[in-house]
């Protein structure tokens, strides 16, 4: 995704949050609405779900849904995406990732 270390760090720190084993075959709370790295839930498990079908990939592998989540970056989230590769290559930079993340991709 053109994405230097520090950007990458808090994006896989956010995601360790959420599903500790990158398993992307993961429920929320063992069957709830989360699912995957990221734990997508609603709308946005639909739309991976959908786009993995759509583009001959399956969305319960780490493959697909790293490919979604490059899709999803580059259109309905694209502030994070642009704020995401104007972060420095700094130990700030990646605590700024992070955060920006957790508020702007998460939205805990």
């Amino acid at each position: 995704m053109h994405y230097n270390e520090a950007a990458a760090c808090g994006i896989l720190a956010n995601m360790d949050r959420e599903n500790d084993t990158f398993d992307p075959t993961r429920n929320e709370d063992a069957g709830g609405a989360g699912y995957g790295i990221c734990q997508w839930t609603g709308a946005r498990r639909t739309n991976l779900q959908m786009w993995c079908t759509n583009n001959g990939f399956d969305s319960s592998t780490l493959e697909g849904q790293l490919w979604f989540l490059k899709y999803e970056n580059e259109t309905d989230k694209l502030s994070v995406h642009n704020y995401l590769l104007s972060v420095p290559n700094t130990v700030q930079g990646a605590y700024d990732a992070a955060a920006y993340w957790c508020l702007h991709w998460e939205i805990p």
